[in-house]
């Protein structure tokens, strides 16, 4: 066995705590069990063992029980994923604070970055992987600029697809959905991201259904989303930092149109035109009610008709007048002495004792009102009354019952259990009737953000001030196929719940002092969350390779084809032929899904992660192949190659004033500092401006390219220079968002000589951005001369 050549030898061995002797000191009959040089050193001992940069060649004749350990990503994300704990952030913080050494102010520095989060199907699929690979490098990079990140994650867990596996499968809805987030939190787990999973909403929000959709008509509830229309359109113009494309699709689906427009001025004041048509009149079918155009009545408000009630507006009355239309009768009179000239009634007054008002001759509208409700109650048809009465605060959550019967023939299992169905009013203790349908599920899942900012709250859904001073997320991640629909919704929400009641999310703008309490319109004061989302990236899909045959267009299964060594391209086995190739959707039907967990299997998440960002820009359509994942895996492996040759020549650059004496450098050395700031604006710009984390990666692979080729870093008798030193500990830092325990392995590694190690990468900063650090002292530059 030999080591790479060190400067310490064994007798210095204990003066330097982190460095290893070299061997090639060391007679063949001097040989010892190394075990026993590191046993009073276990961070050194444990280093040695799990990691294979400390062995360059194997030697086995003496040495048995040290081999060299290759490239195993399964034990080292094992072991980083054992020292961060429940998070890598939050751990780092503690370390920090262990160290006194100040990370960020909670609230001042807060930066909120969310992704849309799954239906627990049961299994993670590659589209998965990117959306959750992409979050967790943002907030990672994030956190290493000394932000207070949130990062959580929750579970789209209710709606039809719960309903429709508890049928298929024989099992309740919340154990099918407890036991798919039960394996797909592990499976997050397993590709390291870092989520705060204490902010976990354990109820759940609404499942998105893949179910085949049947017209029905149903009796539904909705929402007055028009009632917004105008200041959802117009603040679409505030959203800066979302795509245009999402932004355009949401102007069309509000739809507004504004054409020309033209003067008309009224000629006959209560003209109109009888159409001849009749309709059934809605208390009493049997009567006929003649339907008028009219001049009068205004196409947008509400469906642009309305009943005309002569006695009682002054416009109808002058319509019915002037129309010749006499079959109308006065049922309300002036209470007290008050004269009644005509049998035009605008005032409030009292129903007349006539027998069209039955009983409630002589009442107000409103005592008449009461009495209706009354006698509905009294004879068991009161379900109106329990859609007006909202449940007590005291009385939630309400609990839905367990002991449901689900039925492949559909409907509402709720309306057939009629125990739980029948209950009390909550106002007046009268027999009840529960209201059983639900809200669109994109309902559930358009105010979870608001949730996650206070999700221990057992008093409220979140704490006004906290929405305040927290929103809104400043990046949010999803897919494309939600611009309109469940971004409307989110915005159409964030709206609704700042007009009315406690949560007017208002703010003095003199004092910024928070006024959640606030129930008037005053116009000094200010929403303070005009949209939910400041940012969106809308990530592209994941298409995988699909083969075809050429003649049916049939799609191939993979046992259909033979894959022969040396050939890009397989055969189909029953005919020879080549299939007809190419990249779609991932598809069950077309035998082109990729299993995350093979490809985690087989290559290890950090290498998984790295290959899903260098692919494609996340706006992009990713094609997947396993060319590409091949490279990242030699790519990292090179890194190990960088950090074997030079961790135990390598100091901390402690102090970036060393980095000024510039006049004193090679050309060699400027230009590793070049190539370094290079990386450095094109990693901070990907992050901040574009989100193109392929040509992160790339400028990361350039860097790594230069140092490579340094004769320093492959002399292992050269002093490192500051330079060299600074662009290794960078590239590492810039890596750990992407990949982050293989950084902190090779951070380790590198650091191995330093004292003051903090123990994880994530303890450290961002490197900073030098723009002087781009200005070259020469430049090649191509002249052409033209001789005549």
């Amino acid at each position: 066995m030999r080591f790479m050549s060190f400067h310490k030898s064994v007798s210095n061995f204990k003066k330097s705590r982190f460095s290893i002797p070299t061997l090639n000191t060391i007679e063949k009959k001097d040989r010892i069990n190394l075990s026993s040089i590191f046993k009073n050193n276990h961070r050194l001992f444990s280093a040695f063992k799990s990691s294979q940069i400390f062995l360059s060649e194997s030697y086995t004749e003496d040495l048995e029980q040290v081999k060299p350990i290759e490239f195993d990503f399964e034990r080292i994300e094992n072991k980083w994923k054992g020292r961060w704990g429940t998070s890598a952030r939050a751990n780092s913080k503690n370390v920090l604070k262990d160290l006194k050494i100040h990370s960020c102010d909670d609230e001042k520095d807060f930066f909120y970055v969310l992704s849309m989060f799954p239906y627990p199907s049961g299994n993670l699929h590659m589209g998965h992987v990117r959306v959750y690979t992409i979050s967790d490098s943002i907030s990672r990079y994030y956190h290493l600029t000394g932000k207070n990140v949130l990062h959580p994650m929750g579970w789209d867990a209710f709606g039809l697809p719960a309903e429709n596996a508890a049928i298929d499968n024989n099992l309740l809805p919340s154990v099918w959905t407890k036991s798919n987030i039960f394996t797909m939190k592990n499976q997050l787990k397993s590709m390291l991201v870092d989520m705060d999973w204490d902010r976990v909403d354990k109820n759940g929000i609404s499942w998105r259904s893949g179910a085949l959709v049947e017209k029905k008509s149903l009796e539904q509830w909705f929402f007055k989303i028009t009632e917004f229309s105008e200041e959802l359109l117009k603040d679409i113009d505030l959203l800066e930092k979302w795509p245009e494309n999402v932004k355009q699709m949401q102007r069309n689906w509000i739809g507004k149109s504004v054409g020309a427009e033209f003067d008309f001025y009224i000629i006959n004041e209560g003209f109109g035109i009888n159409t001849g048509l009749f309709a059934s009149h809605p208390l009493n079918p049997s009567l006929k009610v003649p339907i008028y155009v009219a001049n009068y009545v205004l196409s947008d408000y509400g469906s642009g008709a309305v009943m005309g009630v002569p006695s009682h507006d002054s416009r109808d009355f002058i319509f019915a007048e002037t129309n010749g239309i006499k079959d109308y009768k006065s049922v309300i009179e002036l209470s007290g002495n008050k004269n009644q000239s005509s049998d035009l009634v605008t005032e409030r007054g009292v129903l007349k004792v006539i027998p069209e008002n039955g009983i409630y001759g002589g009442l107000t509208s409103e005592a008449a009102s009461e009495k209706i409700i009354e006698k509905a109650f009294q004879s068991g048809t009161g379900r109106s009354k329990i859609q007006q009465v909202p449940v007590p605060v005291s009385d939630l959550p309400v609990l839905l019952p367990a002991d449901v019967e689900f039925s492949k023939r559909g409907g509402n299992p709720l309306e057939t259990h009629k125990s739980w169905k029948n209950t009390k009013c909550p106002s007046c203790g009268s027999p009840a009737v529960r209201e059983t349908d639900t809200m669109d599920t994109f309902v559930d899942s358009s105010w979870y953000y608001f949730r996650f900012l206070d999700s221990k709250n057992n008093k409220l859904p979140f704490d006004p001030e906290k929405a305040q001073s927290l929103m809104p997320v400043n990046i949010y991640v999803g897919g494309v196929e939600h611009s309109i629909l469940h971004l409307l919704y989110s915005r159409f929400i964030t709206k609704a719940l700042q007009t009315k009641g406690k949560f007017d999310f208002l703010i003095d703008p003199d004092n910024k002092k928070p006024e959640s309490t606030l129930k008037n319109n005053n116009e000094t004061l200010i929403r303070s969350v005009k949209e939910p989302f400041d940012q969106l990236l809308t990530q592209g899909m994941v298409h995988g390779i699909t083969y075809k045959d050429p003649e049916s267009a049939r799609f191939l299964k993979p046992d259909e084809l033979e894959f022969i060594e040396g050939k890009s391209t397989p055969i189909i086995k029953k005919t020879g032929e080549s299939p007809s190739i190419s990249f779609e959707k991932m598809s069950k039907s077309k035998f082109n899904g990729i299993d995350p967990r093979s490809v985690i299997k087989k290559y290890g998440a950090d290498i998984t992660r790295l290959y899903i960002l260098y692919k494609a820009p996340p706006q992009d359509v990713l094609e997947y192949d396993t060319t590409s994942i091949v490279g990242m895996h030699r790519w990292v492996a090179k890194l190990f190659k960088i950090t074997q040759l030079v961790f135990s020549r390598h100091q901390k650059v402690a102090d970036l004033a060393e980095l000024n004496s510039r006049e004193d450098w090679s050309q060699l050395e400027k230009k590793t500092y070049f190539m370094t700031q290079k990386a450095i604006k094109r990693s901070t710009d990907a992050f901040q401006k574009n989100f193109s984390f392929n040509t992160s990666i790339a400028g990361l692979i350039e860097l790594s390219n230069h140092l490579v080729s340094l004769p320093s870093v492959t002399n292992s008798n050269d002093s490192l220079h500051v330079t060299t030193r600074y662009a290794i500990e960078s590239l590492l830092i810039m890596l750990s968002p992407f990949s982050p325990a293989i950084s902190e392995e090779l951070f380790e590694a590198l650091l191995s000589n330093d004292t003051n190690y903090r123990g994880t990468i994530f303890a450290y900063n961002w490197p900073s951005f030098d723009e002087s650090g781009l200005l070259e002292d020469k430049i090649n530059c191509v002249v052409q001369v033209s001789v005549f």
